[in-house]
């Protein structure tokens, strides 16, 4: 049977989208044994199912394709035993119509008539007149050989066989199998290749077209575009199923299919479209347009007995009213205001505020300890001024009401007008001592300014001409400046070699050394001490207060 024949396309034919069912005119499908047939009409196909008359059959799957109507077509015939038999059937009557037409002695009928046949033989021509048996067996278990090889190249190891050995070369050089027979037992005396497949094809560049979505529940699509050598596979894919959520049901609405709805406190989910069809009212679970998705529950029996109030803030906290705990008030505090603390924290520290907003609390790292504890449970400043160990002495001064009082209950004497150096710090158990390296020296006094205020003196200014200076040794404190000659005070604090104006009035102080017009208050590296310069044009009286904290030595 040629290649040929198994390709069918006589006629036409009729296709309908989503239909089994196709016709012919001008077809011979039931001759031709065209069942399990593959249908190709366009670039859509579909498998030949069954076969009622000439022209009439179904598919296996609904038609995917377009609807057509009178179209060419092509039909793949899967060779089987039964079209095998048909096709050696024709063949048969063929051979007895020529041998009818011939002399009723001829050579042909000679050489069938000479052949010995058993049940199920065949005749097959083996060269002009000349016949033999064959099996139907060879005819449906496929091609008869000898020896499968792999090359051409190989079958040369059996060029000195009989005649009629056979060998099947399963690549003869263009990728087509085919099988050579011995025409006799001369070396490499072979037949013509007898082809078992075609020449190996363009492998096709299939790429991925168009994806659609199709409604939920269609049928998936796939069709092939472009050409036989680059085509193109577009795909419809169903979309997946879902609830969607619809609320209370309304019977003015148009539901379509899984929309869900709550009706009568049930959920139900709708079967497919449908408008004014309500669910059905239980127990009944299932009707035309609704499937219940979640029942009701039973109606709880239980009465409360926490009563709260007639109104309340709305987002504040509840709080217990009385001790019975079956009362609410309003907490007056809002869920907003609560204060949040840490996922975690470390036992007895204390707790600080996270940010600015005072809500959130963070662990503030410090441990309290037994005592501070036992200072911060005391109820009064009586309680706390005994846990410290304060004695009665200090609980009197602590007690005092203003600084006249303290300083009555510290035995400390007030003078008038003036009080000579040191007088205060005699009072008060305390002698002054100066320190090592003192440049200046010179009596302080204290005095009354005015109600409550008092004026710490210096007993003489210093006289420094134009272009000189006074110094001070080393050391850190606070310097107090007054120009007897303008009036002018500055404020000066040395530390480190550093010299830092605080404060002036006016602008007659610096700490720049030669700077023309001031005094200069600055630091002397390389004699390691503090000078006040006089650069103002002439000799000034200078008033001078250096209150030492610290000295070098």
């Amino acid at each position: 049977m040629a290649l040929s024949d198994y390709f069918y396309s006589d006629g036409t034919i009729t296709v309908t989208n989503g239909s089994k069912v196709i016709t012919g005119v001008g077809t011979a499908w039931q001759l031709r044994h065209a069942v399990g047939a593959i249908l190709f009409v366009g670039s859509n196909f579909g498998f030949v199912e069954s076969v009622s008359a000439e022209g009439a059959a179904l598919l296996k799957d609904n038609w995917v394709g377009a609807t057509s109507a009178g179209a060419a077509y092509t039909m793949w015939l899967v060779p089987s035993e039964a079209s095998q038999n048909l096709a050696n059937n024709q063949r048969l009557s063929e051979i007895i119509q020529s041998l009818a037409a011939a002399q009723a002695e001829s050579d042909i009928l000679t050489a069938i008539g000479n052949l010995v046949f058993e049940v199920d033989d065949l005749i097959v021509a083996t060269g002009a007149n000349t016949f033999r048996v064959a099996s139907k067996l060879e005819f449906t278990n496929g091609a008869q050989y000898n020896k499968l090889v792999n090359t051409l190249a190989a079958r040369a190891a059996f060029d000195l066989q009989v005649a009629g050995y056979s060998v099947l070369v399963a690549d003869v050089g263009d990728g087509r199998s085919a099988i050579y027979s011995k025409n006799s037992a001369t070396s490499a005396d072979w037949s013509n290749p007898a082809y078992l497949t075609g020449p190996v094809g363009l492998t096709p560049d299939l790429t991925i077209g168009t994806t659609t979505t199709l409604a939920p529940g269609a049928a998936a699509t796939a069709t092939l575009t472009g050409t036989d050598d680059d085509p193109v596979l577009n795909l419809g894919i169903p979309a997946g199923r879902g609830p969607v959520i619809k609320g209370a049901y309304n019977p003015a609405t148009a539901y379509v299919l899984d929309d869900q709805v709550t009706y009568l406190g049930s959920s139900w989910i709708a079967r497919g479209p449908t408008t004014g069809n309500a669910p059905p009212a239980l127990p009944t679970e299932v009707n035309t347009w609704w499937q219940l998705v979640a029942k009701k529950g039973t109606d709880g029996s239980g009465t409360g007995d926490v009563v709260g109030p007639a109104v309340a803030v709305d987002g504040r906290i509840a709080a217990f009213d009385t001790t019975t705990g079956k009362l609410i008030k309003d907490g007056g505090k809002l869920v907003a205001d609560v204060v949040t603390g840490p996922a975690s924290s470390v036992d007895s520290r204390m707790a600080e505020f996270s940010g600015t907003t005072g809500k959130l609390l963070k662990d503030g790292g410090v441990v309290v300890s037994a005592y501070a504890k036992t200072l911060l449970d005391d109820a009064n400043a009586g309680a706390a001024q005994t846990t410290l160990g304060i004695s009665a002495f200090v609980k009197t001064l602590l007690d005092d009401a203003d600084a006249a009082t303290a300083r009555t209950t510290l035995g400390a004497q007030v003078g008038g007008s003036y009080q000579p150096a040191g007088s205060y710090q005699a009072d008060l158990g305390y002698t002054p001592v100066n320190k090592a390296g003192d440049t200046m020296t010179g009596a302080l006094g204290l005095r009354t300014a005015g109600t409550n205020t008092y004026q710490l003196d210096a007993s003489a200014s210093v006289l420094i001409a134009n272009a000189a200076g006074i110094t001070f040794s080393s050391g850190s404190g606070l310097l107090i400046l007054h120009d007897n000659n303008n009036g002018m005070v500055a404020i000066f604090m040395l530390g480190g070699g550093v010299v830092t104006l605080v404060s002036q009035t006016g602008t007659s102080y610096t700490t720049v050394a030669n700077t023309s017009g001031t005094v200069n208050v600055f630091y002397e590296g390389g004699l390691g001490r503090y000078q006040v310069q006089n650069v103002r044009g002439g000799p000034i009286f200078l008033s001078t207060c250096f209150i030492r904290t610290r000295t070098t030595t």
